[in-house]
């Protein structure tokens, strides 16, 4: 073999190799996912560790670390974790989970900008439209936050939680008879 055979062959392991740490990377993120949605935050916290020394850039990896430091209340470890996932790639799900994070931390104008961007990836999503409502809230801002439950309503009248910020941002703007109509909403099975 002649050495312009041996990089060649050299070349095609190191791309084989690469190809086999990108599958176990995502294996060891699902795993991980799989613990933290069985609640089992260490396991998911080992396996997630394993997954970023394989590839440190991987997303769904450093939004898993996000999540996982927003399950033990480290909301500003999550809000850089999340960040970080964010800079790979800017998904509706992980600007989300960004909002909650700087909502926990009490920074509710970055808040409100993560999820108006993450409605602005999703806009049929009625969980993110709730999200937004809630902050807009929390930001004095009542009238836009019915706006923005009207909105998740339309687009899932189920949408309980939408129904019921709706009811009492309603009544609290003395608009009593639009407030029944968002009771009923909630009340319904």
């Amino acid at each position: 073999m002649n050495r312009r055979d041996r990089r060649a062959a050299a070349t095609n392991s190191r791309a084989a190799s690469d190809d086999i740490d990108a599958v176990s990377s995502a294996a060891l993120y699902e795993a991980g996912l799989h613990h933290l949605r069985a609640s089992r935050n260490l396991d998911a916290l080992i396996y997630c560790k394993k997954a970023l020394a394989i590839d440190p850039s991987s997303a769904d990896a450093l939004h898993l670390m996000g999540l996982l430091s927003l399950e033990t209340g480290h909301w500003d470890l999550a809000v850089e974790w999340i960040a970080n996932a964010i800079r790979q790639n800017p998904q509706a799900r992980y600007l989300s989970s960004l909002g909650v994070a700087l909502q926990r931390r009490g920074r509710r104008e970055e808040a409100l900008q993560a999820f108006g961007k993450a409605v602005q990836l999703t806009p049929d999503d009625a969980v993110l439209w709730t999200s937004l409502g809630i902050v807009l809230d929390e930001l004095q801002c009542p009238s836009d936050a019915v706006l923005c439950f009207r909105h998740a309503l339309r687009l899932d009248p189920r949408q309980l939680e939408a129904a019921c910020w709706s009811a009492v941002l309603l009544y609290q703007l003395g608009r009593g008879q639009e407030a029944l109509v968002h009771i009923a909403l909630g009340a319904k099975p």
